[in-house]
């Protein structure tokens, strides 16, 4: 007895066509037999699969479309209802998969999926022009990753560490203790130990990263707002990002569109960032001169008591403090929380400065460039835009 596949509606796509109504009532049984979905596996590319649709069938006429917010920010992409006698299969692209659910009686097998899907990539070719011209259609834009705004959520981190997470002191030490006593203040200083490790590796990278975030904005400012002229001639592109920075800052009203004035050199901020520029490559390169990062002073008295015996050191110190906690903060020395957020808050009052002197139409389509950690370019015309949300929707339909 030969079994009739669940998918056998379905398995010559060259008869399929557009439903003569809205097909409202397979809507209302959609959650019926939507147990019976194809996840795309990879077997089929989204891009193809819509220029195929859109070629045979005109625009996405699923009903979710009807609900479709017009920008990205949609659960569900797009979505197709296609007629194939008297049952529709529908193509929909949420935003974590594309899925294929037809009205079909009974589950399919992987088998009977992979048959459905290999007729439809047959008929692709049927149709190779209409799609080629679908795509060529298409705007093509280019995704890249926004460094700036990669760096601001990591110093966000770092500051949120530094300004409101301080390690707690030390434990005391306690005069006498058993061996339990003992133990429990090994775990606590343990722990305070590794605090301080931790905001010592978040200052001295706060400290690092501070002039690299201030730079990739000026960057960005060149991708974003430099004049055509200048990002049509790749060379003469790269030789601007090359320039020293505050040649590059200086010129910004010159290279790039939408400044009405030129940034001011005299400004306290533009001269706070410009002198943090000039010391980043100590701390990048490890070129610290150690004598100047003198934390305490110390003083020995050498006592002798027998004359053949070993010298005792006896250090000394001017102020009451605890030695291991004099020695742990020494190792801060330059890379404190208070120094590190106020090189981010100096980083900030520079980028102030910057947009200050852009007309307010363009400050905002750059503070939204600014925002967007995967903004895009478009081919062509190498226009820069914000394509998706930071929040991306999400959706799990629920089961029993």
């Amino acid at each position: 007895m030969v079994t009739m596949s669940a998918l056998q509606p379905f398995l010559n796509p060259e008869t399929w066509n557009t439903p003569s109504s809205p097909h409202k009532d397979a809507w209302l049984k959609y959650g019926g037999f939507y147990g019976h979905r194809w996840a795309n596996d990879g077997s089929v590319s989204p891009l193809d699969l819509y220029c195929y649709l859109r070629a045979r069938f005109g625009v996405p006429n699923g009903p979710t479309m009807a609900i479709r917010h017009p920008s990205t920010e949609n659960i569900y992409q797009w979505h197709y209802v296609v007629a194939c006698g008297d049952r529709v299969i529908h193509f929909i692209a949420r935003i974590d998969r594309l899925e294929i659910v037809p009205q079909a009686d009974a589950d399919a097998s992987a088998d009977e999926w992979a048959e459905l899907v290999s007729s439809l990539k047959k008929d692709f070719a049927r149709v190779g022009s209409q799609i080629g011209n679908v795509r060529k259609s298409l705007e093509t834009w280019h995704l890249f990753v926004n460094p700036f705004c990669r760096l601001s959520g990591i110093l966000t981190h770092f500051e949120r560490k530094l300004r409101d997470d301080p390690p707690a002191p030390p434990p005391a030490i306690p005069a006498t203790a058993d061996a339990a006593g003992i133990a429990a203040f090994q775990s606590s200083f343990d722990e305070f130990a590794s605090n301080m490790l931790e905001t010592r590796a978040a200052g001295l990278s706060t400290r690092m990263l501070a002039p690299v975030w201030g730079e990739s904005f000026v960057n960005l400012v060149l991708f974003v707002l430099g004049k055509p002229e200048i990002r049509a001639d790749r060379r003469v592109y790269e030789s601007t990002l090359r320039q020293p920075i505050d040649v590059r800052i200086a010129s910004l009203h010159h290279n790039c569109r939408g400044f009405d004035r030129r940034v001011d050199r005299g400004a306290g901020a533009f001269k706070k960032f410009h002198t943090l520029m000039n010391a980043r490559n100590n701390l990048l390169h490890g070129n610290v001169d150690p004598s100047a990062l003198r934390f305490d002073t110390v003083f020995f008295d050498q006592v002798q008591y027998q004359t053949d015996g070993p010298r005792h050191e006896i250090p000394l110190f001017d102020d009451e403090q605890n030695l291991a906690l004099r020695l742990l903060k020494g190792t801060s020395q330059d890379i404190s929380a208070d120094q590190a957020l106020a090189d981010i808050a100096t980083v900030r009052e520079f980028i102030a400065l910057v947009l200050n002197n852009i007309e307010p139409r363009i400050r905002d389509v750059l503070q939204a460039v600014m925002e967007s950690p995967y903004p895009g370019q478009r081919q062509g015309d190498q226009r820069t835009g914000v394509l998706f949300s930071p929040m991306i929707p999400l959706s799990i339909i629920a089961g029993e």
